[in-house]
């Protein structure tokens, strides 16, 4: 399964914001989505999320959440996934786990040789004129839980949501996906002409 959420504008002042909700929601094992598919209610044998912004800052951000389940578990986790993405749970206990490693993961990130002159071109073409990740350093000890809700609200919770789902479509009841939005069933034929 695939969710695609088109979300906001581009926004330099929210790297931080938006580091914290990428750890808070998909930040491996201890992620609220991965601990609610898989470790909660074994819907998943993979899960990830990840609030990115688009190259191009004239283009809007989007998120991306992809969930991978056997077929006849898909509705029951589309069901839980969306639910996720529209009422994220507010578990403010996390914050300091959150903080810790979203701090110690952004200061072991480094790009790759081979991509290093890319991404400096991304961030001149977003308008960075140094590293944003130096500012963010400085605002994570004083950002709040409450921050992550901000964010997820302005950025993902109301946003629309476009659901692709790759599968056996006997194995799972289209009609009840029917409750999330409108259905179309394509064959492979009609993406890709061979």
């Amino acid at each position: 399964m695939f969710y695609i959420i088109n979300s906001t504008p581009f926004n330099q002042n929210q790297l931080a914001n938006k580091n914290l909700f990428n750890i808070n929601f998909s930040g491996g094992f201890s992620g609220i989505l991965t601990q609610e598919i898989r470790e909660y209610r074994s819907l998943a044998y993979a899960s990830s999320a990840k609030y990115k912004f688009n190259f191009h800052p004239e283009v809007n951000n989007y998120m991306f959440t992809y969930i991978g389940c056997q077929a006849d578990k898909t509705n029951y986790a589309v069901s839980v996934a969306f639910d996720l993405l529209k009422n994220m749970p507010e578990k403010p206990d996390r914050m300091d786990m959150v903080r810790s490693k979203v701090i110690l993961s952004q200061n072991s990130e480094f790009p790759n040789f081979r991509d290093l002159s890319e991404q400096v071109e991304a961030l001149q073409i977003k308008g960075y004129d140094s590293d944003p990740r130096e500012k963010a350093n400085e605002l994570y000890p004083n950002l709040e839980f409450t921050d992550i809700v901000s964010f997820y609200k302005e950025n993902v919770q109301n946003q629309k949501i476009f659901l692709g789902i790759y599968g056996d479509s006997k194995r799972f009841d289209l009609e009840k996906l029917g409750q999330f939005g409108k259905v179309k069933k394509i064959e492979i034929s009609d993406i890709i002409q061979f």
